[in-house]
Protein backbone atom coordinates (compact mmCIF):
# COMPACT_ATOMS: atom_id res chain seq x y z
CA UNK A 1 0.00 0.00 0.00
CA UNK A 2 1.07 3.50 -0.82
CA UNK A 3 0.07 6.57 1.00
CA UNK A 4 1.25 9.61 0.01
CA UNK A 5 0.60 13.09 2.49
CA UNK A 6 1.61 16.35 1.55
CA UNK A 7 1.82 19.59 3.67
CA UNK A 8 2.06 22.96 2.99
CA UNK A 9 1.88 24.91 5.80
CA UNK A 10 3.52 28.28 5.69
CA UNK A 11 5.66 29.27 9.07
CA UNK A 12 7.09 32.54 9.66
CA UNK A 13 10.14 32.03 11.65
CA UNK A 14 11.73 34.20 14.48
CA UNK A 15 14.91 33.09 16.16
CA UNK A 16 18.88 33.29 15.54
CA UNK A 17 21.40 31.02 14.36
CA UNK A 18 24.87 30.89 14.56
CA UNK A 19 26.40 29.74 11.19
CA UNK A 20 30.00 28.28 10.99
CA UNK A 21 31.33 26.53 7.55
CA UNK A 22 28.28 24.10 8.01
CA UNK A 23 24.85 24.26 9.78
CA UNK A 24 24.75 21.68 12.23
CA UNK A 25 20.76 20.18 13.46
CA UNK A 26 20.01 18.07 16.32
CA UNK A 27 16.81 16.17 15.98
CA UNK A 28 15.59 16.29 18.89
CA UNK A 29 11.40 15.12 20.73
CA UNK A 30 8.47 17.60 20.81
CA UNK A 31 7.35 16.40 24.67
CA UNK A 32 4.69 13.93 22.65
CA UNK A 33 5.02 9.97 22.83
CA UNK A 34 2.93 7.41 21.36
CA UNK A 35 1.98 4.99 23.93
CA UNK A 36 0.28 1.47 24.30
CA UNK A 37 1.63 0.64 20.82
CA UNK A 38 1.60 -2.40 19.41
CA UNK A 39 4.96 -1.43 17.16
CA UNK A 40 8.86 -0.12 17.85
CA UNK A 41 11.36 0.85 15.40
CA UNK A 42 14.47 -1.32 15.14
CA UNK A 43 16.09 0.05 12.15
CA UNK A 44 16.41 3.10 10.09
CA UNK A 45 18.03 2.75 6.60
CA UNK A 46 19.07 6.08 4.39
CA UNK A 47 18.81 5.41 0.86
CA UNK A 48 19.51 8.75 -0.66
CA UNK A 49 21.79 9.24 -3.25
CA UNK A 50 23.84 11.86 -1.40
CA UNK A 51 24.11 11.20 2.05
CA UNK A 52 26.32 14.13 2.64
CA UNK A 53 23.91 16.51 4.45
CA UNK A 54 20.50 17.49 4.63
CA UNK A 55 20.41 20.31 2.45
CA UNK A 56 21.66 24.10 2.39
CA UNK A 57 20.73 27.59 3.93
CA UNK A 58 21.43 31.08 3.83
CA UNK A 59 23.20 33.69 6.61
CA UNK A 60 22.51 37.34 7.11
CA UNK A 61 25.09 37.68 4.26
CA UNK A 62 23.19 35.84 1.65
CA UNK A 63 26.32 33.38 2.27
CA UNK A 64 25.34 29.70 1.59
CA UNK A 65 26.08 26.81 4.11
CA UNK A 66 25.54 23.35 4.53
CA UNK A 67 22.92 21.88 6.68
CA UNK A 68 24.20 18.75 8.54
CA UNK A 69 22.92 16.47 11.79
CA UNK A 70 24.63 16.30 14.38
CA UNK A 71 25.17 12.24 13.88
CA UNK A 72 24.67 10.41 10.73
CA UNK A 73 20.98 10.57 9.94
CA UNK A 74 19.98 6.80 11.21
CA UNK A 75 20.95 7.28 14.18
CA UNK A 76 19.77 10.51 14.83
CA UNK A 77 16.12 9.08 13.54
CA UNK A 78 16.24 5.91 14.95
CA UNK A 79 17.03 7.48 18.23
CA UNK A 80 14.30 10.34 18.02
CA UNK A 81 11.80 7.18 16.83
CA UNK A 82 12.35 4.67 19.59
CA UNK A 83 12.20 7.51 22.26
CA UNK A 84 8.61 8.49 20.75
CA UNK A 85 7.18 5.30 21.11
CA UNK A 86 5.98 3.48 24.18
CA UNK A 87 4.90 -0.52 23.84
CA UNK A 88 3.95 -2.59 26.36
CA UNK A 89 3.54 -5.22 24.30
CA UNK A 90 5.65 -8.53 24.11
CA UNK A 91 4.73 -9.39 20.58
CA UNK A 92 5.33 -5.64 19.15
CA UNK A 93 6.21 -5.48 15.28
CA UNK A 94 9.60 -4.53 14.00
CA UNK A 95 9.42 -1.81 11.46
CA UNK A 96 12.16 -0.70 9.69
CA UNK A 97 11.83 2.63 7.86
CA UNK A 98 14.16 3.49 4.53
CA UNK A 99 14.74 7.04 4.34
CA UNK A 100 13.92 7.61 0.66
CA UNK A 101 14.49 11.80 0.58
CA UNK A 102 15.04 14.62 3.35
CA UNK A 103 16.04 17.88 1.28
CA UNK A 104 15.73 21.29 3.19
CA UNK A 105 16.01 24.19 0.21
CA UNK A 106 16.14 27.71 0.64
CA UNK A 107 15.72 30.78 -2.02
CA UNK A 108 15.84 34.70 -1.59
CA UNK A 109 12.38 36.51 -2.24
CA UNK A 110 13.17 39.45 -3.70
CA UNK A 111 10.43 41.61 -3.80
CA UNK A 112 9.75 40.33 -0.21
CA UNK A 113 13.59 39.66 1.07
CA UNK A 114 12.77 37.24 2.69
CA UNK A 115 14.15 33.95 2.49
CA UNK A 116 11.90 30.92 1.82
CA UNK A 117 12.53 27.22 2.48
CA UNK A 118 11.07 23.73 2.20
CA UNK A 119 11.81 20.29 3.78
CA UNK A 120 10.30 17.60 2.12
CA UNK A 121 10.81 13.78 3.15
CA UNK A 122 10.10 10.52 1.89
CA UNK A 123 9.93 7.43 4.67
CA UNK A 124 9.11 3.25 3.56
CA UNK A 125 8.34 1.48 6.32
CA UNK A 126 8.24 -2.55 6.17
CA UNK A 127 7.87 -5.29 9.20
CA UNK A 128 10.89 -7.04 9.64
CA UNK A 129 10.21 -10.85 10.56
CA UNK A 130 11.66 -14.30 9.79
CA UNK A 131 12.85 -13.39 6.28
CA UNK A 132 12.73 -10.66 4.06
CA UNK A 133 11.06 -6.97 5.15
CA UNK A 134 7.45 -6.66 4.29
CA UNK A 135 6.80 -3.46 2.63
CA UNK A 136 3.92 -1.80 4.61
CA UNK A 137 2.95 1.92 3.85
CA UNK A 138 5.09 4.99 2.40
CA UNK A 139 4.59 9.02 3.57
CA UNK A 140 5.72 11.55 1.47
CA UNK A 141 5.31 15.37 3.01
CA UNK A 142 6.42 18.51 2.87
CA UNK A 143 6.90 21.84 4.92
CA UNK A 144 7.36 25.59 3.61
CA UNK A 145 8.60 28.41 5.46
CA UNK A 146 9.52 32.05 5.78
CA UNK A 147 12.00 33.69 7.74
CA UNK A 148 14.31 36.56 7.71
CA UNK A 149 17.78 37.18 6.89
CA UNK A 150 19.22 37.04 10.31
CA UNK A 151 16.93 35.00 12.03
CA UNK A 152 16.78 31.44 11.11
CA UNK A 153 17.25 29.43 14.19
CA UNK A 154 13.79 27.75 14.18
CA UNK A 155 14.41 25.89 10.85
CA UNK A 156 15.60 23.10 12.89
CA UNK A 157 11.68 23.34 14.32
CA UNK A 158 11.04 22.69 10.43
CA UNK A 159 13.18 20.15 10.28
CA UNK A 160 11.95 18.16 13.52
CA UNK A 161 8.77 18.85 12.89
CA UNK A 162 9.03 16.83 9.60
CA UNK A 163 9.90 14.10 11.39
CA UNK A 164 7.11 14.24 14.13
CA UNK A 165 4.58 14.47 11.74
CA UNK A 166 5.91 11.27 9.56
CA UNK A 167 5.97 10.13 13.49
CA UNK A 168 2.30 11.04 13.47
CA UNK A 169 1.18 9.45 10.42
CA UNK A 170 2.68 5.98 10.82
CA UNK A 171 1.15 5.60 14.33
CA UNK A 172 -2.37 6.86 12.87
CA UNK A 173 -2.09 3.96 10.51
CA UNK A 174 -0.57 1.01 12.34
CA UNK A 175 -3.51 1.89 14.71
CA UNK A 176 -5.81 1.32 12.03
CA UNK A 177 -4.17 -1.17 10.48
CA UNK A 178 -3.54 -3.19 13.48
CA UNK A 179 -6.51 -5.05 13.14
CA UNK A 180 -7.53 -5.75 9.04
CA UNK A 181 -4.02 -5.76 7.66
CA UNK A 182 -2.62 -9.52 6.97
CA UNK A 183 0.65 -8.30 6.93
CA UNK A 184 0.32 -6.96 10.91
CA UNK A 185 -1.50 -10.27 12.09
CA UNK A 186 0.03 -12.17 15.11
CA UNK A 187 -2.09 -15.32 14.94
CA UNK A 188 -3.69 -17.74 12.38
CA UNK A 189 -6.86 -19.77 13.03
CA UNK A 190 -7.48 -22.48 10.77
CA UNK A 191 -11.15 -23.26 10.09
CA UNK A 192 -11.28 -26.80 8.22
CA UNK A 193 -14.37 -28.21 6.54
CA UNK A 194 -14.73 -31.81 5.29
CA UNK A 195 -18.57 -31.99 4.63
CA UNK A 196 -20.46 -34.32 2.85
CA UNK A 197 -21.29 -34.08 -0.52
CA UNK A 198 -23.65 -35.35 -3.66
CA UNK A 199 -21.87 -36.77 -6.33
CA UNK A 200 -23.23 -36.28 -9.87
CA UNK A 201 -21.94 -38.05 -13.00
CA UNK A 202 -18.51 -36.05 -13.27
CA UNK A 203 -18.22 -36.42 -10.06
CA UNK A 204 -17.94 -38.92 -7.25
CA UNK A 205 -17.70 -37.41 -4.09
CA UNK A 206 -16.31 -39.90 -0.83
CA UNK A 207 -18.96 -40.72 0.69
CA UNK A 208 -19.27 -43.71 3.53
CA UNK A 209 -22.35 -44.55 2.42
CA UNK A 210 -21.90 -44.39 -0.84
CA UNK A 211 -19.77 -47.66 -2.45
CA UNK A 212 -18.49 -47.34 -5.67
CA UNK A 213 -20.08 -49.21 -8.39
CA UNK A 214 -19.00 -50.23 -11.81
CA UNK A 215 -21.51 -47.51 -13.26
CA UNK A 216 -18.60 -45.22 -11.95
CA UNK A 217 -15.93 -46.13 -14.09
CA UNK A 218 -17.23 -44.12 -17.28
CA UNK A 219 -14.04 -43.84 -19.47
CA UNK A 220 -13.60 -46.46 -22.32
CA UNK A 221 -11.15 -49.01 -21.38
CA UNK A 222 -7.77 -49.23 -22.98
CA UNK A 223 -6.99 -52.09 -24.79
CA UNK A 224 -3.13 -52.90 -24.09
CA UNK A 225 -3.32 -51.82 -20.60
CA UNK A 226 -2.59 -55.14 -18.77
CA UNK A 227 -4.39 -53.86 -15.83
CA UNK A 228 -8.27 -54.89 -15.59
CA UNK A 229 -9.55 -51.32 -14.23
CA UNK A 230 -7.94 -47.80 -13.40
CA UNK A 231 -9.95 -45.69 -11.26
CA UNK A 232 -8.73 -42.00 -10.95
CA UNK A 233 -9.35 -40.47 -7.30
CA UNK A 234 -7.50 -37.83 -5.48
CA UNK A 235 -8.26 -34.86 -3.16
CA UNK A 236 -8.67 -31.51 -3.13
CA UNK A 237 -7.72 -28.44 -0.63
CA UNK A 238 -8.55 -24.56 -1.31
CA UNK A 239 -9.65 -21.69 0.66
CA UNK A 240 -9.84 -18.16 0.96
CA UNK A 241 -8.48 -16.71 4.07
CA UNK A 242 -10.01 -13.03 6.00
CA UNK A 243 -8.90 -11.30 8.88
CA UNK A 244 -10.79 -11.30 12.56
CA UNK A 245 -9.68 -8.83 15.23
CA UNK A 246 -6.07 -9.14 13.98
CA UNK A 247 -6.41 -12.87 13.54
CA UNK A 248 -5.73 -14.30 9.46
CA UNK A 249 -8.59 -16.62 9.59
CA UNK A 250 -7.69 -19.38 6.79
CA UNK A 251 -10.72 -21.52 5.61
CA UNK A 252 -9.65 -24.45 4.16
CA UNK A 253 -12.64 -26.97 2.12
CA UNK A 254 -11.15 -30.60 1.49
CA UNK A 255 -12.86 -33.02 -0.87
CA UNK A 256 -12.15 -36.27 -1.40
CA UNK A 257 -13.16 -37.71 -5.21
CA UNK A 258 -12.93 -39.99 -8.19
CA UNK A 259 -13.57 -38.65 -11.82
CA UNK A 260 -15.82 -41.28 -13.63
CA UNK A 261 -14.67 -40.08 -17.31
CA UNK A 262 -11.00 -40.90 -16.31
CA UNK A 263 -12.00 -44.45 -14.75
CA UNK A 264 -12.40 -47.56 -16.06
CA UNK A 265 -12.78 -51.30 -16.15
CA UNK A 266 -12.14 -54.48 -18.48
CA UNK A 267 -14.72 -56.88 -16.46
CA UNK A 268 -16.63 -56.26 -13.76
CA UNK A 269 -16.74 -58.39 -10.87
CA UNK A 270 -17.67 -57.51 -7.46
CA UNK A 271 -14.00 -58.49 -6.33
CA UNK A 272 -12.85 -56.20 -8.98
CA UNK A 273 -15.16 -52.95 -7.05
CA UNK A 274 -13.72 -53.85 -3.76
CA UNK A 275 -10.32 -53.54 -4.71
CA UNK A 276 -10.97 -50.15 -6.61
CA UNK A 277 -13.13 -49.26 -3.44
CA UNK A 278 -10.05 -49.48 -1.55
CA UNK A 279 -7.81 -47.14 -3.31
CA UNK A 280 -10.66 -44.73 -2.88
CA UNK A 281 -10.72 -45.02 0.80
CA UNK A 282 -7.07 -44.68 0.54
CA UNK A 283 -7.47 -41.42 -0.22
CA UNK A 284 -9.72 -40.62 2.69
CA UNK A 285 -7.10 -42.04 4.82
CA UNK A 286 -4.87 -39.46 3.65
CA UNK A 287 -6.94 -36.76 3.75
CA UNK A 288 -7.79 -37.51 7.73
CA UNK A 289 -4.59 -37.59 8.38
CA UNK A 290 -3.32 -34.36 7.07
CA UNK A 291 -6.57 -32.91 8.72
CA UNK A 292 -5.07 -34.31 11.60
CA UNK A 293 -1.99 -32.34 11.53
CA UNK A 294 -3.39 -29.16 10.45
CA UNK A 295 -5.34 -29.06 13.35
CA UNK A 296 -2.02 -30.05 15.75
CA UNK A 297 0.01 -27.02 13.59
CA UNK A 298 0.97 -23.77 15.31
CA UNK A 299 1.27 -21.57 12.49
CA UNK A 300 3.29 -18.48 12.14
CA UNK A 301 1.64 -15.36 10.17
CA UNK A 302 4.86 -14.62 8.06
CA UNK A 303 4.66 -18.10 6.86
CA UNK A 304 1.58 -20.17 7.03
CA UNK A 305 0.76 -20.13 3.32
CA UNK A 306 4.39 -21.86 2.74
CA UNK A 307 3.17 -23.97 5.72
CA UNK A 308 0.23 -25.34 3.93
CA UNK A 309 1.06 -25.64 1.08
CA UNK A 310 3.85 -27.91 2.56
CA UNK A 311 1.47 -29.51 4.50
CA UNK A 312 -0.84 -30.26 1.19
CA UNK A 313 2.62 -31.84 -1.08
CA UNK A 314 3.20 -33.76 1.68
CA UNK A 315 0.13 -35.63 1.72
CA UNK A 316 0.08 -36.01 -1.69
CA UNK A 317 3.59 -37.59 -1.38
CA UNK A 318 2.32 -39.96 1.19
CA UNK A 319 -1.17 -40.97 -0.96
CA UNK A 320 1.03 -41.75 -3.68
CA UNK A 321 3.40 -44.01 -1.28
CA UNK A 322 0.22 -45.78 0.18
CA UNK A 323 -1.31 -46.55 -3.59
CA UNK A 324 2.11 -48.19 -4.71
CA UNK A 325 2.48 -49.78 -1.43
CA UNK A 326 -1.36 -51.42 -1.81
CA UNK A 327 -1.07 -51.92 -5.65
CA UNK A 328 2.40 -53.74 -5.11
CA UNK A 329 1.73 -55.74 -2.23
CA UNK A 330 -1.67 -57.06 -3.91
CA UNK A 331 -0.17 -57.12 -7.27
CA UNK A 332 -3.20 -54.78 -8.27
CA UNK A 333 -5.42 -57.12 -6.56
CA UNK A 334 -4.37 -61.02 -7.88
CA UNK A 335 -2.46 -61.40 -4.57
CA UNK A 336 -6.13 -62.09 -2.88
CA UNK A 337 -4.55 -62.78 0.90
CA UNK A 338 -2.59 -59.78 0.84
CA UNK A 339 -5.67 -57.90 -0.63
CA UNK A 340 -7.64 -59.57 2.50
CA UNK A 341 -4.99 -58.01 4.75
CA UNK A 342 -4.94 -54.53 3.15
CA UNK A 343 -8.76 -54.61 3.85
CA UNK A 344 -8.12 -55.55 7.24
CA UNK A 345 -5.37 -52.51 7.57
CA UNK A 346 -7.43 -50.11 5.43
CA UNK A 347 -10.46 -50.70 7.35
CA UNK A 348 -8.65 -49.65 10.90
CA UNK A 349 -7.27 -46.72 9.20
CA UNK A 350 -10.29 -45.15 8.22
CA UNK A 351 -11.53 -45.87 11.57
CA UNK A 352 -8.78 -43.67 13.11
CA UNK A 353 -5.65 -46.16 14.00
CA UNK A 354 -2.90 -45.53 11.72
CA UNK A 355 -0.61 -47.58 13.66
CA UNK A 356 -0.07 -50.37 10.67
CA UNK A 357 -0.35 -47.79 7.82
CA UNK A 358 2.49 -45.59 9.49
CA UNK A 359 4.49 -48.41 9.84
CA UNK A 360 4.58 -49.29 6.26
CA UNK A 361 5.33 -45.12 5.13
CA UNK A 362 8.00 -45.26 7.58
CA UNK A 363 10.18 -48.08 6.06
Amino acid sequence: MKVLIFLFPMIILFGSISFGQDVVFELRSNGEYFSNSEYQYIEVIDKRKNKSGIGVMFDSNGKKHAVKLKGSLEKEALDLFQGKVKTNSSTFHRIQVHVMELELKEQLNTATKLYEGSVQMKLSYFLVGKADPIPLVDYSGSLNYRRTANRGDQVRYVVNSIFHKSLEFFDSWEKAQNLGNPSLAKKVRLNITDQLRESSKDTVFYHPDRPLNWGDFRDSPQPTSKFNATIFSSFSMAGTSLMDNGTIVQELDFKVYMLPKQSWVKHASDYGIMHEQLHFDVVRIAVDRLIHRLQNLELDPEFFQATLNTEYLDAMRELSKLQELYDGQTRHGLDKIKQAEWEKRIKKALAGDWEEIEQYLNR
